[in-house]
């Protein structure tokens, strides 16, 4: 039996993805970030980072033990349960890890980051919310690029690469951007985006994120992103980011 702690993140919702894919079923046990939850004893023990989402597969390869960060679960699901989605060796394998680790290392922490400093109404116009605006939009711009001569991030198919990147990239409007102007991004994430698994996730995201006050404490949010105290957050652009194959959402 696989249990998932997680929620409605883009790095828990890519977990989600992937065992979608997989037909996998799991016990989602979901984790109050809003609550300090990622912080107790017995979360950390699972993660000392303090992050979801965690995996753990109570009678696979890894015995029960938990397995966290999103791209290594991905890793794991592809070597115990589908090869097909991360190849075996060869260029084509190294080219899908490399656009894994882009995900971990560039698109997601660039989005983030812009997503932060974008709900934060003092920040508009600072330094940092211009340079994270400017990343998200290079990110956006790299993989428009790539995707213009390709239907796939990697190895000429449907990987783990694909998996990663989709629920970050779901969030291109909520953060500023014009699908109109990234038409070979587009066509990648309609393409994803009519795959059963990935309207399962909508659904998944949806549950989750409606369950999720309008209005959070600031000491919620506050913990969350492990602050004493900081700027008032604008829930008006505060977004809950589309996965499906509506352009305009």
């Amino acid at each position: 039996m696989m249990k998932l702690y997680g929620g409605g993140s883009p790095n828990a919702q890519k977990v989600v993805l992937m065992l979608e894919e997989l037909g996998i079923a799991y016990d989602l046990i979901p984790v109050d970030v809003y609550g300090g939850e990622q912080f107790s004893p017995e979360f950390l023990a699972l993660n000392p980072i303090g992050k979801y989402p965690v995996l753990i597969d109570e009678d696979g390869a890894a015995a029960g033990q938990p397995i966290f960060e999103s791209c290594a679960i991905l890793i794991y699901l592809a070597e115990t349960y589908g090869p097909e989605f991360l190849p075996l060796s060869g260029a084509a394998r190294w080219e899908t890890l490399e656009w894994l680790i882009a995900q971990a290392a560039w698109i997601g922490p660039m989005l983030g980051q812009h997503t932060y400093f974008r709900i934060q109404p003092s920040e508009a116009g600072t330094h940092a919310a211009i340079r994270y605006r400017d990343q998200a939009e290079r990110v956006f711009q790299v993989l428009n690029q790539h995707l213009s001569s390709r239907e796939w991030l990697a190895s000429e198919r449907y990987t783990i690469a694909d998996i990663a990147t989709y629920p970050w990239v779901a969030s291109l409007t909520g953060l500023g951007f014009d699908w109109s102007d990234y038409p070979s991004l587009n066509s990648w994430f309609q393409r994803l985006s009519a795959r059963p698994a990935a309207t399962r996730v909508a659904e998944f995201r949806d549950k989750i994120l409606s369950a999720i006050p309008a209005e959070l404490p600031e000491a919620g949010t506050n913990r969350l992103y492990q602050r004493q105290d900081g700027p008032k957050i604008d829930y008006g652009v505060l977004f809950a980011p589309s996965l499906d194959n509506d352009q305009t959402t």
